[in-house]
């Protein structure tokens, strides 16, 4: 009886100890800390489960509460780097042009681009330039260029294999020409460093009859101002004689005949002449380019060709002395020009009046500082003005007017032909009128408007 009441009573103790919070046999952990819970409504309330017991493990945080919404947006994330190799590369400064290398492509060379001549009295010279390609490239020559007239060139092949070479003649006409030469060719190449190969040639002429001085300039010169000009000719070789035949004289010519005379003068026989060159009274105001040329009994100069050339004012001084116009196919094209007029023999003067050659041209005066500037509208570009001039009144009593000389170049003067006139358009054929209808007959109308019979009906 003892050993069942004391079972029972281990029993009860067991049971309360197992409904007391911790027991399980193992040290309780630390709780978390929690809210305190609510007290119980009543006395006798049964009593809460108990917890399950704590592991040995740290317990996680209690997360923390929602903040309140606020009015305010909430703020944008911060941004985040891009990596270095993502970012855009800030533009570069453009790169200077690189010369390609020595060799590379083709190449255009010469070894001697220039050539003396030397001191020389023949009439040409021969010469033949040594072209090279020196590249790694087809070099192609398009084109040739001698600077002057008087020279030319030519060559048995424009393509050059790389290493291949060619030779270029030229030719240089020295005939009629003294002194210092020097004449250039340019070859023109796909050669990308060097497109325009430049060559020359030079050299001075010592020819067997000189002409000094070789161009004769007069100057500017008044109308009523006489002038003169004087030049030796003489041999070169001691035992070369000649005689002067005859000079001539052109672009100093007026209607009263010519406005230059010469004199010949043996200083040595055979070898040494003076020719003294003067005007003939009052000269035309006009700007004078002419050619002298002197004719020897010599073969090898028979004509020695020199440039002779002036200026002439007048009472006042016109420019352009001379004006030009370019004759027009259209019939109502025309043309304006300015002129100015200012002080020439004359010092004082006041300009009255610009009459033109035909009507319909306008004319505009304006005083400037020291000059007179007139324009000169609706010129017809025909040539019915050729040789016809304006005439510009002035109010000085010895020279009351000065003329302003036209001169019209015509069409084949610049290497073009008129164009055809065009034929008139032949008027439009008149049509025929409508044949007038004929009477029939009563037979023949009942044939005609007898009606068409209907086709039979297929069965």
């Amino acid at each position: 009886m003892k050993k069942m009441l004391l079972l029972a009573l281990s029993c009860f103790v067991l049971v309360s100890l197992a409904a007391l919070p911790g027991c399980g046999g193992s040290a309780p952990s630390e709780p978390a800390k929690q809210a305190p819970a609510a007290a119980p409504a009543e006395q006798d309330a049964p009593p809460a489960p108990a917890p399950v017991p704590a592991v040995k493990e740290t317990p996680a945080p209690a997360p923390a509460a929602p903040a309140a919404p606020t009015a305010e947006a909430p703020a944008a994330p911060a941004p985040v780097p891009a990596p270095a190799a993502a970012q855009a590369p800030a533009p570069a400064a453009p790169a200077a042009p690189v010369s390609p290398p020595p060799g590379d492509g083709p190449r255009l060379v010469c070894d001697e681009p220039v050539f003396d001549f030397g001191e020389t009295d023949v009439e040409k010279i021969d010469h033949a330039y040594v072209l090279k390609n020196a590249g790694n490239a087809t070099l192609n020559i398009t084109a040739i260029k001698p600077a002057c007239g008087c020279t030319t060139a030519k060559m048995e092949t424009q393509t050059l294999e790389p290493g291949q070479e060619v030779k270029l003649e030229t030719t240089l006409q020295l005939k009629g020409r003294q002194g210092p030469q020097s004449k250039t060719i340019g070859v023109q190449s796909n050669d990308p460093t060097n497109p325009v190969l430049q060559l020359a040639l030079k050299g001075s002429v010592i020819p067997k009859i000189a002409v000094e001085p070789d161009i004769i300039n007069l100057g500017r010169i008044m109308d009523d101002e006489p002038r003169s000009a004087s030049l030796t000719v003489k041999s070169n070789k001691p035992e070369l004689q000649f005689k002067i035949q005859s000079i001539e004289i052109m672009g100093f010519d007026s209607p009263a005949g010519p406005l230059l005379d010469y004199t010949i003068t043996e200083t040595e026989p055979g070898r040494v002449y003076r020719v003294d060159v003067a005007s003939k009274g009052p000269l035309p105001p006009a700007m004078y380019n002419g050619r002298m040329v002197i004719r020897t009994d010599c073969m090898d100069r028979a004509a020695i060709p020199l440039a002779i050339s002036c200026q002439v004012i007048g009472a006042v001084e016109i420019n352009p002395q001379t004006l030009s116009l370019r004759a027009s196919e259209e019939p109502d094209d025309t043309d304006t020009q300015t002129i100015t007029v200012k002080a020439g023999r004359v010092k004082e003067f006041k300009l009255l009046e610009v009459v033109p050659p035909v009507e319909g041209i306008g004319v505009e005066i304006k005083p400037l500082n020291d000059f007179y500037q007139i324009k000169l509208s609706n010129i017809p570009k025909k040539m019915e003005l050729d040789g016809k001039a304006f005439t510009i009144k002035i109010d000085h009593p010895e020279m009351s007017e000065v003329a302003l000389p036209i001169k019209v170049w015509s069409l084949t003067a610049f290497g073009r032909k008129p164009a055809a006139a065009k034929p008139a358009a032949a008027p439009a054929p008149t049509p025929p009128p409508p044949p007038t209808p004929v009477a029939l007959p009563d037979a023949a109308r009942q044939v005609v408007e007898a009606p068409v019979a209907a086709p039979p009906a297929q069965p």
